[in-house]
């Protein structure tokens, strides 16, 4: 049984994640920002193995609760996704809100951040440990200057820094011994998700856990798309 941390947990592919760690007998501590969304979460799946956390990553002020909720739910943590985001607009620089730009970048990347970092020492803990940053394709360069899509500045911006990360952490030689990798989800059906996507999240789910549970050590510092 291994214990996975997910946030973004409350909708869409968060929420059919945490639904298929369940499933394949996992526990998971999901981050949800909302109280409504996190008692639905709650009473939706009623399970000891799965713990609610009604938290806004923003606040700088969370290591402690999020310490401690993890030594009560066992001290140890096997995977840690980082997985809570917001979409932008903005396709043009003079679109551009740069208040909007601030705002996703904290969302999108800086509470990844700051989340790893609360986790590494019970992630250390593990046979296994990994962190999985969920990015966009439109976040890395060289799909941006092959597209001819028109793409939110901030959006793109924000999860361009969220790869950055995953690359940072991966050269970091005091987390040699956790595999860190970044995952496009690819084209989703979610509030967030474009017109045309196809796949639900649930199919995504079942690709992403498959992707983690093969443990391949190839994956560290690198970027990988789901295909459903």
């Amino acid at each position: 049984m291994a214990t996975y941390v997910v946030s973004g947990a409350s909708r869409g592919i968060g929420e059919a994640l945490i639904a298929r760690i369940i499933e394949l007998g996992n526990k998971a501590i999901a981050i949800i920002r909302n109280e409504e969304d996190a008692f639905r979460i709650s009473s939706k799946y009623n399970t000891e193995d799965l713990m609610i956390l009604p938290i806004d990553l923003r606040d700088p002020n969370l290591e402690s609760e999020i310490c401690s909720s993890i030594e009560e739910f066992g001290g140890v943590v096997d995977v840690l996704i980082n997985n809570a985001g917001t979409g932008g607009s903005g396709k043009s620089l003079i679109q551009t809100d740069l208040k909007l730009v601030s705002s996703l970048f904290e969302n999108n990347c800086l509470t990844a951040l700051a989340l790893s970092k609360y986790c590494m020492p019970y992630l250390l803990k593990s046979g296994y440990p990994q962190v999985v940053n969920v990015i966009s394709r439109f976040g890395l360069i060289d799909v941006l200057q092959k597209t001819d899509m028109t793409v939110s500045y901030a959006y793109s911006l924000s999860k361009g820094a969220l790869h950055q990360l995953t690359v940072l952490m991966n050269r970091d030689s005091s987390l040699k011994d956790v595999s860190i990798y970044s995952v496009d989800p690819g084209p989703t059906k979610t509030r967030m998700g474009r017109e045309d996507a196809v796949a639900s999240p649930a199919e995504v789910a079942i690709k992403f856990l498959e992707l983690i549970q093969r443990q391949d050590p190839k994956l560290g510092g690198s970027y990988f798309k789901i295909e459903v």
